[in-house]
């Protein structure tokens, strides 16, 4: 009984770690996405002639991703449309 606990227990760690381990990859591709974002922001501000009112640096997971996530960039963006 007790191995058989062990074994689920074993199986349950397991499922757990993969599940961790996707979503921390997940997390690192939508960090790219969001950098190279940035860099096409920066790439058309150069074109407007403009200086970015604000690039924001990533703070190694000292910040939440919904934070980073906001793009004021994109809202001033919209406001001159």
């Amino acid at each position: 009984m007790d191995k058989m606990i062990l074994e689920l227990e074993q199986e349950c760690l397991e499922a757990y770690r993969i599940k961790v381990d996707y979503a921390s990859q997940c997390r690192a591709r939508l960090r790219q996405t969001v950098a190279d974002s940035e860099a096409d922001f920066a790439y058309i501000y150069a074109a407007l002639g403009e200086w970015p009112m604000h690039i924001r640096q990533f703070e190694n997971n000292t910040r939440s991703l919904n934070k980073e996530l906001e793009l004021p960039q994109l809202e001033e963006m919209q406001k001159r449309i």
